[in-house]
């Protein structure tokens, strides 16, 4: 499971941590930075981000014939966004900040679990590699065409 928070600047020496599999350099700068800190959630899913798409294609998966691909959610109605969804200012904020155009704000479960259990059957037997924005339109909304330019 990836987020919409994914789509957030992060810090690539953080990512490039990550990447490398250098796990306490990527605490340890993290650690070391009060931004880093309260970004650190949105970092790690761009970093999952990066690794479904290297491991995806190699012959550990794709090669093994298992689809790897990430599902980048948006804001839905669970026990993990109650905090959101409670307080009137920070829905409104959160809201503001990542729109959700189709579906509304916040999303089902259900409809990213349908999604997501497609993924993962047998039924899937050519999407592997992808970052799916399951977001409401929210990644469109934020970013536009601009990738593809």
């Amino acid at each position: 499971m990836s987020s919409t928070s994914s789509l957030a600047p992060a810090d690539e020496r953080v990512l490039q941590a990550c990447a490398d599999g250098d796990e306490a350099k990527a605490i340890a700068l993290v650690d070391a930075d009060p931004a880093l800190r309260a970004a650190a959630y949105g970092i790690a899913k761009r970093a999952l981000n990066g690794w479904v798409r290297r491991s995806a294609p190699t012959p550990g998966w794709a090669g093994a014939g298992i689809a790897l691909n990430a599902v980048a959610s948006g804001v839905e109605d669970t026990p993990a966004a109650a905090w959101i969804l409670a307080d009137d200012e920070v829905r409104e904020s959160v809201e503001a900040a990542a729109p959700q155009p189709f579906g509304g704000f916040p999303g089902q479960p259900e409809w990213v679990g349908h999604l997501i259990g497609w993924l993962a059957s047998p039924e899937n037997r050519f999407v592997t590699g992808q970052v799916i924005f399951a977001d409401g339109g929210a990644e469109a909304a934020l970013l536009g065409d601009r990738q593809w330019r």
